[in-house]
């Protein structure tokens, strides 16, 4: 069931008339009451316009009273209006009405009919207290993980700062405790997300057992877990030891017995004098910055963060200055990862991902050292390189007869620094045989945006000369609608998680559903992250999801092998994405 098809059911449990109309007046939605009361099934409704039913005097009441108000006060109650049914007949009803400026100028409507107003009062008192229900519902996916039911990095966020006020005021120390599991992507290479997933559970669940109730804990993502602890420092240390020798322990899924550490950092709260200027994410950072230096004591280890102590930043700077020498040193390479139509097969495009050519290390994947660079100039240096190599790699494709389009992750830091424009633009000189449109910038819906206005006036001169946008991990972010209305972007992007469990989790499935709907009302395109098996594949075209990318489909590729890759996948589609 899709989640257009659970909000219709639950719509259809109101006992009363109810339509969504989008700002041209058009009815997007329709429950079988208002259907019923106007004597015609729910299809015909729908796309047509709600004043092709009302008479003439109900649409310059709207035109000149109503609307003005909703603009105003965003809701209105108790509008007398009449309309005509099938039958020709006069029907009077008293409708209620509400603006979402969140949802694009959309209006909902609920109508009654007069003349049953009275009998039909406790059944909107039920019907509002269903809506209320269904609200908290929708609250609690906002705030709670899908995997574990812990909550989420938002309700964490919020959490904290309550947490940072009160301890002010109560003069009450807590701890911030940050965990990592060690080396967790081996489990998920070597066995497959889905055994990965369960671990997880168990994590988590072994968390709760050992700090009990001495806060709060959540799942803050991917392999990593953030919670809040009270008590005095002798406590807090021995239950984060205990936590550790729990995590030890072996753990059996199936017929697969595991193994597996975590590195905790920990710090606490209040600081002296600079309390009042610390938020909750520098608190944050300090736990995390705390945890790898417990990676560093050779991992499964509970490290301290120390305002005085400069390790961790000495540290960090050694990595920057041996980033910066594999930039000199052209260690740095793009990887491209096939995004295609899997209704059609067609090639949509790449994905360009970088990887690091360490002569000590050997591949070093993003994840390992991007992290590091975040909100420093480093990231602008990088961010530039990746781009001017994809344009050239686009460059070189061309000359070959083989124009291929690829996307790039751009940092929300890099985007809006000075200068990103003009950039561009010189490096789109440089290589003028490539169309601007060949370009796609891969906006990271969680990436650090910190001032909407600014980031969609840079987007639109993007636009402009013809660049494509899209936004990444759509689903993951604070303010998922929000992002979609205020930003000018072509594409979502539907982030992996929520893909991968797809198939055996209904909540996942459920924003999955929603997010191409939200895809589809907003005209944008759609493609979904972490296609990995061809049960994800036929299950996304059924949903009205057709763009894909994933290792079902395709691994990241040098660009050597790519010709490759696509000379096979034309040949056979389905047997290229299994060998791959």
């Amino acid at each position: 069931m899709t989640m257009q098809q659970s909000a219709q059911i639950d719509l259809n449990y109101i006992p009363s008339g109810y339509i969504l109309t989008n700002k041209d007046r058009e009815i997007i939605l329709v429950n079988d009451y208002f259907a019923d009361l106007f004597g015609t099934p729910s299809a015909y409704l729908i796309h047509r316009s709600m004043f092709d039913f009302f008479t003439p005097a109900s649409k310059i009441l709207c035109d000149s009273y109503v609307f003005p108000l909703l603009y105003h006060h965003s809701s209105h109650e108790e509008i007398r209006l009449t309309f005509i049914n099938s039958a020709g007949e006069r029907i009077p009803v008293i409708a209620n009405a509400n603006l979402h400026s969140d949802l694009d100028e959309c209006i909902s409507w609920s109508f009654f009919n007069a003349s049953q107003r009275d009998k039909l009062f406790q059944e909107l008192v039920e019907s509002r207290r269903l809506l209320e229900q269904q609200s908290i519902k929708l609250k609690q996916l906002a705030t709670t993980d899908s995997l574990t039911g812990l909550p989420n990095r938002t309700l964490l966020t919020s959490r904290l700062k309550q947490k940072m006020v009160q301890a002010l005021q109560e003069q009450q120390t807590f701890a911030l405790a940050f965990l990592d599991l060690d080396n967790f992507k081996q489990i998920n290479d070597e066995f497959g997300h889905h055994i990965g997933d369960k671990v997880l559970g168990f994590i988590a669940g072994r968390i709760l057992h050992s700090v009990n109730d001495m806060g709060l804990v959540s799942r803050f993502g991917g392999d990593e877990f953030v919670f809040i602890l009270d008590g005095d420092k002798d406590s807090i240390t021995k239950t984060l030891t205990n936590l550790l020798s729990h995590i030890v322990q072996p753990m059996t899924i199936g017929a697969i017995q595991l193994h597996i550490s975590g590195s905790i950092g920990v710090s606490y709260y209040p600081q002296g004098l600079n309390s009042e200027h610390l938020e909750p994410d520098q608190l944050i950072r300090q736990s995390d910055q705390a945890m790898y230096g417990a990676k560093l004591k050779g991992r499964n280890a509970l490290n301290e963060f120390n305002i005085y102590e400069e390790s961790q930043e000495i540290k960090r700077n050694q990595l920057h200055d041996d980033i910066l020498t594999a930039a000199d040193h052209h260690q740095f390479e793009l990887y491209y990862q096939p995004k295609v139509n899997m209704r059609t097969h067609e090639i949509l495009g790449v994905e360009a991902l970088i990887r690091w050519n360490h002569p000590e290390k050997g591949l070093i994947m993003p994840n390992d050292f991007l992290p590091f660079i975040s909100n420093h100039p480093l990231e602008i240096h990088i961010g530039q390189w990746v781009i001017e190599t994809a344009i050239k790699q686009m460059s070189h494709w061309i000359d070959q007869d083989h124009p291929i389009g690829i996307s790039v992750n751009i940092a929300g830091y890099h985007l809006q620094s000075s200068g990103f424009m003009d950039n561009l633009l010189e490096t789109f000189r440089r290589y003028p045989n490539v169309p601007y449109n060949l370009l796609e910038l891969e906006i990271l819906e969680t990436s650090a945006i910190d001032d909407l206005h600014q980031v969609d006036s840079i987007l639109s001169e993007c636009k402009m000369i013809g660049v494509k946008i899209s936004l990444d991990d759509f689903g993951t972010g604070y303010s998922s609608l929000s992002h979609l209305k205020k930003l000018t972007v072509d594409t979502l992007k539907i982030d992996q998680t929520f893909v991968r469990n797809m198939l055996e989790d209904e909540n996942d499935l459920a924003i999955l559903t929603g997010v191409i709907g939200f895809a589809n009302a907003f005209k944008r395109n759609v493609i979904a992250e972490g296609v990995e098996t061809r049960a994800h594949m036929e299950n996304l075209i059924e949903l009205g999801c057709d763009w894909g990318q994933g290792y079902f489909i395709a691994r990241p590729m040098p660009a050597k092998k790519l010709q490759e890759w696509m000379t096979q996948w034309r040949l056979n589609p389905i047997l290229s994405a299994v060998t791959h």
